[in-house]
């Protein structure tokens, strides 16, 4: 949960003896890293709480509100971690502007431990024993998409909308198919496919 990973940061950072014993090995890059993350998990904790009553109330204007500007409030190599779900099952946004370009391009993450939801994800092994990735990854999307309202608002209509026979798209469906599509212009197993093969170039 958001609370354990908080507590092990916020321990690991404070006690010396535990700084001694992880943090030989950490560069003062990596300790700036932890802070951010530690931060950005105590705003998620927070959102996450907002999310909660939100969906208890079925008022979400206040926490889509929040949300928008947490996300808007990113500055260039900053991320933010994002609470939401997909029919009631919990899942992780995670946003990492980037760095050059002025931040007008993100890497959008989406991470999942539920069997229900990895079958949307990567395989990561063949029958008969296949596994997926938990993080669902894309590059290079666009900063001005990932702010768009209209986009968080049919994330929250995935998050708050029980699967039903008698809609054409599962939420899951409509997350992964057509949002995440969104994102990143293309339908995704396109996108995939290109990261894949610029990964292989660059590899080369």
């Amino acid at each position: 949960s958001l609370e354990f990973f908080a507590l092990v940061l916020k321990r690991m950072l404070s006690n010396r003896a535990l700084s001694a014993l992880f943090g030989g090995a950490l560069s003062h890059g990596d300790w700036q890293a932890c802070n951010a993350l530690l931060l950005a998990i105590d705003e998620a904790k927070k959102l996450a709480h907002r999310f909660s009553q939100a969906v208890a109330s079925g008022q979400p204007r206040m926490f889509m509100s929040q949300l928008l500007a947490a996300v808007r409030r990113a500055k260039p190599g900053e991320s933010r971690v994002l609470p939401l779900a997909i029919s009631g099952l919990p899942v992780l946004c995670i946003v990492e502007r980037a760095r050059d370009g002025d931040g007008d391009s993100c890497r959008f993450v989406v991470v999942s431990t539920d069997p229900q939801l990895l079958q949307h994800h990567e395989p990561v092994a063949r029958p008969p024993k296949l596994r997926y990735r938990t993080c669902l990854v894309l590059d290079a999307v666009p900063w001005k998409r990932v702010t768009d309202e209209a986009f968080w608002g049919l994330a929250w209509y995935c998050a708050t909308t029980a699967p039903s026979a008698n809609y054409n798209l599962s939420p899951a469906r409509l997350l992964y198919e057509v949002l995440l599509a969104f994102l990143a212009g293309k339908p995704l197993a396109d996108a995939l496919a290109e990261q894949h093969a610029a990964a292989a170039d660059a590899a080369a």
